[in-house]
């Protein structure tokens, strides 16, 4: 059995008699049960409010008996008008009422892994200097500014393909909506650029891959976390969101939101954009001054 109503001794003299009787459901801690719960809940309802209506036609000596008034409330009851209710917002929902199941987890995770892999990427750098690969490339007629361009480009390639992958599969998988493509493709360009220049700048900063892996892992998981990625900025308190907005990952996010949630076009996000591409700016200048620094060295 999966459930069970327990009707006590005496139930219909009581009932009769004008008093309250109290039903036990019983079920098993399952979500089923729960479910099912509630059904027995409302049909209890429905009959408490039968039996409600039978006592009060009793009291009021419309019928002469409890069986007369409840035959009558159970003729009259169909008729009844349902009431209704009317939902309103006050002031700005937190959430959009568009949003998808995974639509929002779906980009979260994207600027999630697009920041933590370039971070992670920071090894890479670090192992072709100690393996003199960079020393060779600058032996040849290459110049600096073409090694630090194709290190950039490179990583930037990289990420822009894993979002690809990211919106391609969750969009067929999970049915996801990512809104705009325009708006969409701007913000992965800029935020790569972003996770690019981070990536670049910690790797010229350490000289083994055990460093970098654990500062990488310590910005990465930690930078997404305030910035949303790991719980929506809309439960955040007003002084936790100013401060989640120093990073990138958060403007990031709110420029989905606005693509995804209120289906804006690109030019609805230039804000969001405009702080992204400062972000990858002052980073791919700090990663390319460090990065020029470290090979002349």
């Amino acid at each position: 059995m999966a459930a069970g109503v327990i009707i006590p001794d005496g139930y219909d003299g009581a009932v009769r008699a004008g008093h309250a009787v109290t039903l036990r459901y019983l079920a098993r801690p399952d979500q089923s049960s729960q479910r099912l719960g509630e059904t027995v809940r409302g049909a209890v309802a429905r009959q408490a409010a039968l039996l409600g209506a039978a006592r009060f036609a009793v009291a009021q000596h419309a019928v002469r008996s409890f069986g007369a008034g409840l035959a009558q409330a159970t003729r009259i009851s169909p008729a009844v008008p349902a009431g209704s209710v009317t939902q309103a917002t006050a002031g700005t929902a937190l959430f959009s009422r568009t949003l998808g199941q995974f639509d929002e987890g779906g980009w979260t995770e994207l600027l999630l892994f697009l920041f933590l892999i370039a971070m992670t990427g920071s090894v890479a750098l670090i192992e072709s200097r100690r393996l003199g690969v960079s020393r060779r490339m600058l032996a040849t007629p290459t110049s600096s500014a073409t090694v630090i361009a194709g290190e950039t480009l490179g990583r930037v390639l990289i990420s822009c393909v894993q979002a690809l992958v990211i919106i391609l599969g969750s969009a067929l998988l999970f049915g996801v909506n990512w809104g705009a493509p325009a708006g969409v493709a701007a913000v992965v360009v800029l935020f790569a650029l972003v996770a690019s220049g981070a990536g670049i700048f910690v790797g010229t900063l350490f000289r083994n891959e055990q460093q970098a892996i654990g500062i990488s892992l310590l910005l990465g998981l930690g930078l997404g976390a305030l910035g949303g990625c790991m719980v929506p900025l809309e439960v955040f308190s007003p002084v936790m969101r100013r401060v989640a907005h120093v990073t990138p990952q958060a403007w990031g996010n709110d420029a989905f939101a606005r693509l995804v949630g209120h289906g804006a076009s690109i030019t609805g996000i230039l804000p969001q954009l405009g702080v992204l591409a400062a972000y990858a700016a002052v980073l791919l200048t700090l990663a390319a001054w460090r990065l020029r620094r470290v090979l002349s060295g």
